[in-house]
């Protein structure tokens, strides 16, 4: 989103995330790429609504007692990571004519690396003129 100054404001919590690409005499290089938070390797930060105490009496009176077990063992030691919103890097950035902001998931950023991003951008604009 543009804020009121004209500037990108991002909000980006796990491991999906954006780039900006800017042209720079012809080369579109990388401007900015947001980082990725883990809890440790591959437990990203994630939205969500944990389980809690009423969902462990209905598993129990609907004697579904293996997940019982499991959600009262976690729920007890701790084990599920619960990330809230404020917990999201927030960013601005004051974009240029010409910049090209890429968001992707985690599949986007295991699998391809930056430069071949770029790459494919340069050879997308030599297509086009």
């Amino acid at each position: 989103a543009l804020n009121k100054n004209k500037k990108m404001v991002s909000a980006n919590l796990g491991d999906s995330g954006y780039m900006i690409v800017r042209n720079q005499r012809g080369t579109p290089f990388l401007q900015y790429i947001s980082e990725d938070q883990q809890h440790d390797f591959n437990i990203p930060y994630q939205l969500s609504k944990l389980p809690g105490e009423r969902e462990l009496l209905f598993l129990t009176e609907s004697k579904q007692y293996k997940q019982a077990t499991m959600l009262r063992n976690a729920l007890e030691n701790g084990t599920m990571c619960q990330d809230p919103p404020s917990a999201a890097n927030s960013m601005e950035h004051e974009l240029q004519e010409g910049d090209i902001v890429i968001l992707a998931t985690d599949g986007v950023w295991d699998n391809v690396f930056t430069f071949e991003i770029t790459r494919i951008i340069k050879e997308l604009k030599a297509k086009k003129t």
